[in-house]
């Protein structure tokens, strides 16, 4: 059984560095809550998590399968929540003071971004500045979607804002604004105990543009 993962990410936030773990202990938080709304098909969870989109997934009457669930928590939390914020942070910075944060901040990201998705992210900041950047917004919306256990892949349309500023030279640099896109994500074998409860690591590994005969399940045309 593989534990929780340890991957320790810092960023610099208006330079103050904060740890990773300090975020991910407020991440796992809300997925706690998430899955115990799941065993009754309710969830108490803050809108300003951004965990709310997925809690139309922890009706089990509709959403049976956990994997649902598991998929959408996995990429708005672990995948853009904790590995893209970090990775545009810091992970183009050439401070030689950061390079231990940026290293960490590259290695996460390439562990949660796989593929195609990984690429499809580099290649849209390749011509940012070598820099640090502020994090002004990340939201990641998850409107519908489905997931499989059995074939250990899911996809989710999402509307995501992505709006960070270099602390060099002050410019604002839009990865995503109000963008909607299906997201792919795929489990990675083995589980991760989550408050006592064993659950799959789910990486992206795509970004397409939804087109009415590439939507997921239980997805109405953007």
């Amino acid at each position: 059984m593989v534990q929780a993962e340890q991957i320790a990410v810092k960023e610099p936030m208006g330079r103050r560095l904060w740890d990773r773990r300090a975020y991910a202990a407020s991440v796992l938080s809300g997925l706690a809550l998430l899955a115990g709304g799941a065993d009754s098909g309710t969830s108490s969870v803050s809108s300003e998590s951004g965990l709310a989109s997925c809690a139309r997934f922890a009706n089990i009457f509709k959403y049976p399968n956990h994997a649902w669930i598991e998929g959408c928590g996995a990429y708005v939390f672990y995948d853009a929540g904790v590995a893209l914020r970090g990775f545009l942070a810091v992970g183009r910075s050439s401070d030689p003071l950061l390079r231990e944060a940026r290293n960490s901040a590259i290695r996460y990201f390439n562990y949660r971004y796989v593929g195609q998705a990984n690429q499809q992210i580099r290649q849209r900041v390749k011509n940012w500045p070598a820099a640090v950047n502020d994090i002004l917004e990340l939201d990641v919306d998850v409107l519908c979607g489905d997931a499989s256990l059995a074939t250990g892949t899911g996809r989710y349309l999402t509307d995501e804002t992505v709006i960070t500023q270099s602390e060099s030279t002050g410019k604002v640099l839009t990865l995503e604004n109000h963008k909607k896109q299906i997201v792919s994500v795929q489990r990675v074998p083995g589980i991760v105990q989550l408050f006592g409860r064993s659950i799959h690591i789910w990486r992206a590994t795509n970004f397409a543009n939804p087109t009415e005969n590439n939507l997921p399940q239980d997805c109405q045309s953007p």
